[in-house]
């Protein structure tokens, strides 16, 4: 009897060793060297701390429970089988990955791959017939203080919105109503809409509503 649990305990530890390997293999992942951040003002990542999430590859396999860390300022996703192993940059081509929060919730990410200046990973915030993303994009500045000659590094951050149409182009849209018109026409129905539900459009919830809003009335038509 206790040869047979010893020999039970062993198969679930080598069934449970060949599906991580499986993972490891399937993704292609390379070496990835930490960067150092210690003389930034800021980071330059989405999530300091990598984080549990899920990868899908273009092949529309699906990688769950692996830790996640996205570089903003790069536009890389950087992975690790656990929590303290090396970090690895996935090889194949990454079409979408989700990075949980602290707080419960789940960022969810879009690759936008049309081969133009637009290619990268959009934070999805609405998907539809016309889906709402977030781009953030960080880049390193240096600041020369007031009579001094040394330079602080430090991040630079610049946020956008863009719907992807359902033809898969994106468009630049502000938080402005004239923005959305601009990119939607129907002008009466937005000002109509923005008027009765009190939406304020640098809010991004507000965003979500309408985009929400515009997705029904153009699929009822």
């Amino acid at each position: 009897m206790k040869k047979l649990l010893v020999c039970s305990v062993l198969m679930v530890f080598l069934a449970l060793s060949s599906q991580a390997q499986v993972l490891l293999v399937d993704i292609n992942g390379v070496p990835y060297t930490d960067r150092n951040t210690a003389d930034l003002g800021g980071s330059p990542f989405f999530n300091d701390d990598f984080l549990k999430g899920s990868i899908t590859l273009d092949d529309k396999s699906v990688f769950k429970d692996i830790f996640l860390r996205y570089d903003l300022e790069s536009d890389q996703l950087v992975y690790r089988k656990s929590s303290t192993s090396g970090s690895m940059l996935p090889n194949g081509k990454v079409i979408g990955f989700t990075i949980e929060q602290p707080n419960g919730s789940a960022a969810k990410f879009k690759g936008v791959f049309k081969g133009d200046d637009k290619d990268g990973f959009y934070q999805l915030l609405l998907e539809g017939n016309n889906t709402l993303l977030k781009k953030v994009k960080k880049k390193v500045v240096e600041i020369v203080e007031y009579n001094s000659s040394s330079k602080n590094k430090t991040m630079s951050t610049t946020t956008n919105y863009f719907i992807q149409k359902p033809s898969g182009d994106l468009e630049l849209v502000k938080s402005d109503k004239k923005s959305f018109i601009k990119v939607f026409g129907k002008e009466s129905e937005i000002n109509d809409f923005i008027s009765k539900q009190n939406i304020n459009l640098k809010n991004e919830s507000d965003m979500v509503k309408l985009v929400t809003y515009i997705n029904s009335i153009e699929k009822s038509i």
